[in-house]
């Protein structure tokens, strides 16, 4: 029996041992071989500490002491049990003097690792015992196996994390996860301790073994689900930009066979080698129309048939924003990462990261720097990008060279990453370019792209021809129409496109022949040819629609679907309705030739070239100016239409039955663009233009809307106000205007609460309307017999389902689905999560201890994040402690909606303002400590205007601006002061929160963060922060204070500086500190605090050492000697240095402090017992 017991553990501690090298990352690349005692552990842990010692960063080793202890009694155990095989005891020692070397050479790891080991070293049982008690127990033996493959899981965990090149970049992200996986083994232990009793059977151990498996297998799954449901939260945020649809709808439109040359040629074969490191840009150039976009698309795909990742943008002349360096490189970072589970949590961690530490300055969001040096990290993690950026000219001339330039830098910084640019032959691109990339020209290249265009286009003509019953002679023409195109085309497919439409038109073949004997002669000519048959060749009536078409297309600030531009043709300035029918019944496709197109449902010109010589060469035919001001008329005059009462008055009475039949009428085709776009067109014209009609159809819009005359005048912004200039003489509009301009900002920011704040509610409008369409459309993807969803679609367009957050994208580009939008409301909801009271955050649980004992991190809130608010009047919540953590989840998110409702949730008020959650302190004062600490300075002024039972925010300002001056939130300041705060005010900050701003902050980033009261420019002060005195200074017009005490010479945010830098700080604060009085104070200051530094900074920056200190009026040096306190002797000596050569160059006082240090301890009792005698001689 023995023998099979004995054989059994073998068995078992080999499986545990194969399981551990299997499980590492590259286990090829360790030996453990030669290590099998604890005294190889603290060999190394001896060097560790001489290393640190050396580098004054002693990271307090004894912590592991613990661990290692265990460990051993563990080792000695199993050895007297089973006689261990040094194969197995090596894998207890050799893992752990392993990771304490790789860890050692990064601090913040380092520290990281001393504390898990540490909290490990607690959780191990004391083995000997075991030894002791159960030395017969097979049983038991086998249970000991248990806490062997806990102890490789917990080696395995960390050698992976340790292994991965990404440490450096992502440990702050990666950590968390980690510290999950260790938990789970911690709690493993923990129950294994339980098997140690006399009455453990075989089956309990099993059972363990299952339960180990299981616990960390579901781990894994929950983790990867969470990161899943964290990364979607980060695209609904940001909504970045995909290429994907355009790439697919590129291709449909391309013949086969397209681009083969591209592959060919050796400028791309080099570039696209993997091997090769000198040519990683390209440039693919071209005149306009010789099909670059197509050939981007073609590399795209042959570069992912190789199973490369391939991420691509294609920029367009008619959406300068998504050509924004940051959006390109957050569109950049999301395709990296959207399908690759292992960079979705470190993308997510690492920007989550980064707004914990600064928390309303997202960085993800404005910072250039930090976007780039994200996507430079993701790439790196990656074997090999293609990134391919199609479209560049079509953007302006400043943000192409910018992002151009932020492009480049990339492929710089980073070897992985190989760039295509695709673009004309710009200027100041081939500049930029040049001796950084290698040159391709397209138009030079691509006769056989155009002949198969041709050729697949001629195939059509011919199939429409038969249809037609056409005879030979026009078959015979268009073959000869096609070769000639071909060879008069000189590189431009574009231009074969837009000929080759012009001779399908024409209907005979002598119509033909008369065009091709006279072709144009490259793109402008071909687009003469367009504007000269609309201006001479049609009539009077068609040339003014396709004049207004084109105005539209010019002008449109989103994109225009047909539908909506016929029914804007039919809008009369100045009536009150449709007066010529719903819209115009033509082909405006037909009606403006080849120079439009219609994509996918959008009405847009072919080429961004045809824009740009419409402007520059109709000779005032087509001008922008004209076009915006028509379109500014047509939609005020629209708003108001008598058609659209039925809709505004939805929001009250209006039967259900009416507005549905508008709907399917089509009457509100329109409304979408014209309740959205409406002020941008007005903000677009010009103030010296003539605005009289402009202003009487805005007139007209706010007197039929019951928008009030005078409305409350917000804040204005010269820029703001200037858009609106041109109605000077029209104060009641320009009035309106500008508090309309503030509003729908507001609403886009996620601050609209209700019709008050909409004028003249647009927004409400809209959403009743797209809400009362979705009613109409089938509930279900089975359609009901009569349904009326083509219908709608034709009129509407494919995407009816919208988000109905005014801040979201979605809300503007909508879903083809219903499924998708409600899935992508579900993450809004996840992510504003407010509360039913019912549902705990016991029930999701949290990634480690740090989380869980910390009642503000961020799992702590996304414990919440199913928590969902229904603030019925039926339902008031009276859960106030739950009340308190949802209001300050809510800060941190600028979710005023959720504050509102939660505050009108309450059934009372005044006690969750009162000393329920934190009886030491009012709960108001915490509410808007985190506002000002963690809210926006939007979320801040809606707290400060709350005015209810128990809590009113203005009695708040001087603790919300000492929050807002230690946090440096520049924003919330200057918001506070303007409100009234006074910088001399002696406020202290908020209880609760005084101990987590220090303790989530740098030791040298804190000021006077302590619950005693001091002035507002003090504590600025105390921070030495140059920036931001300048903006207390310059920007908020606070004057420098010359009565203010020396407590800011002892801020933790100066003394744990350098010398060198304190005298830079110095210097820059120099215009905001009235001295040497100030250090004067600072030396008595520096005697309470017992700070020898704070006493050297006064010293050497002109304090007098003979200066009365006001508590003693006694020297300083005296006060010194009469009161015992720790380091008088130092001060005393280091003051008399000064005073005694008060002409002569000082000692730094860092040097006369080690000078001190160093002094023999007889030398200074003799010298403290020699002052003592002379001051008190005896007597007689």
């Amino acid at each position: 029996m023995a023998t099979r017991s004995s054989t059994w553990l073998d068995d078992a501690f080999r499986a545990a041992k194969r399981n551990f090298i299997n499980g590492l990352k590259n286990p090829s690349v360790y030996d453990f071989s030669n290590l099998q005692t604890i005294d190889d552990v603290y060999n190394e842990t001896d060097k560790i500490q001489r290393e640190q010692a050396k580098t004054k960063t002693l990271r307090a080793l004894k912590k592991i002491e613990p661990f290692i202890l265990g460990i051993n009694d563990y080792a000695s155990t199993i050895d007297t049990f089973i006689q261990a095989k040094a194969e197995i005891l090596a894998l207890i020692w050799g893992p752990l003097r392993l990771l304490l070397q790789m860890a050692s050479s990064l601090s913040i790891v380092f520290e990281k690792m001393v504390k898990v080991l540490a909290d490990i070293g607690l959780a191990l049982p004391q083995f000997k015992k075991y030894t002791e008690l159960f030395e017969g127990n097979d049983q038991v033996k086998q249970a000991m196996c248990l806490f062997y493959a806990d102890i490789l899981d917990f080696y395995q965990i960390l050698l992976n994390f340790l292994d991965s090149r990404r440490l450096n970049t992502f440990f702050e992200a990666l950590w968390p996860n980690i510290r999950g996986k260790i938990d789970v083994v911690q709690s493993n232990i923990e129950r294994h301790k339980l098997l140690m009793t006399s009455q453990v059977t075989l089956e309990d151990i099993a059972q363990s073994y299952e339960a180990r498996r299981q616990a960390m297998n579901e781990y894994e799954k929950q983790q990867k689900f969470r990161e899943r449901q964290d990364f979607e939260v980060m695209v609904s945020e940001y909504s970045p930009l995909t290429y994907h649809m355009k790439l697919s709808r590129i291709f449909d439109t391309t013949a086969p066979g397209s681009g083969g040359w591209l592959a060919l040629k050796s400028e791309f074969i080099q570039w696209a080698d993997k091997n090769n490191t000198t040519n990683r840009c390209l440039w693919l150039y071209g005149i306009p129309g010789s099909g670059k976009t197509f050939l981007a698309a073609g590399s795209i795909r042959r570069l992912q048939g190789n199973q490369n990742l391939v991420l691509f943008v294609f920029l367009t002349h008619d959406n300068q924003t998504a050509g924004g360096v940051i959006q390109v490189m957050h569109s950049l970072i999301f395709q990296a990462s959207k399908d690759n589970p292992d960079l979705m949590p470190l993308v997510y961690g690492y920007v989550k990261s980064d707004q914990q530490t600064m928390p309303n300055n997202n960085k993800f969001e404005s910072n250039r720097d930090f976007v780039k040096e994200l996507l430079i990290k993701v790439l790196d993690i990656c074997k090999q990008v293609f990134i391919v950026v199609d479209g560049l000219d079509e953007l302006e001339e400043r943000p192409r060279r910018s992002l151009l330039e932020t492009l480049l830098q990339i492929v710089e910084e980073s070897k992985v990453v190989r760039l295509l640019i695709s673009s004309r032959e710009e200027r100041d691109v081939m500049k930029q370019l040049e001796g950084r990339a290698v040159s391709l020209r397209a138009d030079h290249n691509n006769a056989e792209d155009i002949q198969l265009y041709a050729d697949s286009e001629l195939r059509i003509w011919l199939e429409d021809l038969r249809d037609l019953e056409a005879d030979d002679a026009m078959f015979a023409m268009a073959k000869k129409s096609v070769a000639s195109i071909v060879q008069a085309s000189e590189g431009m497919i574009l231009y074969t496109r837009l000929v080759l439409q012009v001779l399908k038109d024409q209907g005979t073949p002598s119509d033909i022949e008369l065009q091709l004997q006279n072709l144009p002669q490259g793109l402008d000519q071909a687009y003469a040819r367009v504007l000269y048959r609309i201006r001479e060749k049609i009539s009077v009536t068609l040339r003014a629609v396709v004049k207004r078409v084109l105005h539209w297309i010019l002008c449109a600030r989103s994109p225009l679907r047909e539908e909506q531009i016929l029914q804007a043709l039919v809008i009369e300035p100045g009536a009150r309705d449709f007066t010529k029918g719903r819209k115009e019944f033509r082909d405006i496709r037909k009606e403006c030739g080849p120079i439009i197109e219609d994509v996918d449902g959008v009405v847009r010109f072919v080429h961004f070239s045809v824009k740009e010589y419409m402007l520059k060469h109709s000779n005032g035919f087509l001008d922008i100016r004209t076009a915006n001001m028509d379109a500014a008329i047509a939609c005020s005059t629209y708003l108001r239409f008598t058609s659209l009462d039925v809709l505004f008055d939805a929001r009250s009475s209006a039967p259900e039955t009416a507005l549905n039949q508008r709907i399917l009428d089509g009457d509100l085709v329109f409304f979408e663009y014209a309740a959205t776009e409406w002020l941008e067109h007005v903000k677009d014209c010009q103030p010296e233009e003539s605005l009289g009609e402009l202003a009487s159809a805005l007139s007209a819009l706010f007197d039929r809307r019951k928008v009030i005359a005078e409305p409350p005048i917000l804040a204005e912004s010269s820029t703001v106000s200037s858009y609106f200039d041109g109605f000077k003489d029209r104060p009641d509009i320009r009035r309106y205007l500008v508090n309309a301009e503030k509003q729908m900002g507001k609403a886009r920011l996620g601050l609209f609460e209700d019709d008050e704040d909409d004028c003249p509610g647009l927004f409400t409008i809209l959403r009743i309307l797209r809400q009362r369409r979705e009613m109409i459309l089938c509930q279900s993807p089975q359609h009901m017999q009569g349904c009326q969803c083509n219908s709608l679609h034709r009129l509407y367009g494919s995407t009816v389902f919208y988000c109905h957050k005014p801040y979201c994208s979605r809300n503007r580009r909508g879903f083809e689905s219903r499924t998708a939008r409600d899935e992508h409301l579900a993450i809004h909801l996840r992510k504003y999560r407010f509360l039913d009271s019912a549902q705990m955050p016991a029930s999701t649980g949290f990634r480690s201890n740090e989380a869980l004992s910390d009642p503000w991190s961020e799992t702590h809130i996304e414990a919440h994040a199913n928590l969902i608010i229904n603030p019925s009047a039926s339902a008031k919540l009276s859960d106030y402690g739950e009340l308190q953590d949802m209001l300050v989840d809510a800060v941190t998110q600028n979710n005023i909606e959720g504050i509102r409702a939660l505050v009108s949730s309450c059934a009372s008020t005044a006690r969750l303002f009162a000393n329920v959650k934190y009886p030491w302190r009012h709960f108001g004062a915490t509410f808007i400590g985190y506002a000002a600490w963690r809210g926006s300075d939007m979320t801040l002024q809606y707290i400060l205007g709350l005015n209810v039972e128990g809590f009113v925010g203005t009695d708040y300002l001087g603790m919300a601006l000492a929050v807002a001056i230690e946090t440096k939130r520049l924003q919330c300041i200057k918001l506070l002061l303007s409100l009234g705060a006074d910088i001399d005010e002696r406020a202290c900050l908020a209880e609760a929160i005084s101990s987590q701003i220090l303790d989530r902050r740098r030791e040298g980033d804190i000021g006077l963060a302590r619950t005693e009261p001091y002035p507002g420019y003090e504590r600025a002060l105390s921070l030495w922060d140059p920036e931001l005195m300048s903006y207390l200074v310059k920007t908020c017009g606070v004057q420098i204070r010359k009565e203010i005490s020396g407590k800011f010479c002892q801020s933790p945010a100066v003394l744990n500086l350098a010398p060198r830098e304190i005298r830079d700080r110095l210097r820059d604060l120099e215009t905001y500190i009235v001295g040497p009085e100030v250090f004067n104070k600072g030396l008595c200051e520096a005697i309470y605090s017992r700070s020898i530094e704070a006493l050297g900074l006064c010293a050497e920056n002109g304090a007098n050492p003979e200066y009365l200190s006001p508590e003693a009026h006694q020297k300083v040096f005296e006060w010194c000697l009469e009161n015992g306190i720790s380091n008088t002797w130092q001060m005393t000596l280091l003051l008399k240095s000064y005073s005694e050569h008060p002409k002569a160059e000082p000692i730094p006082y860092k040097l006369q402090l080690h000078i001190v240090t160093e002094t023999n301890t007889k030398r200074i009792l003799e010298a403290r017992d020699q002052d003592m005698k002379e001051r008190n001689p005896p007597e007689g």
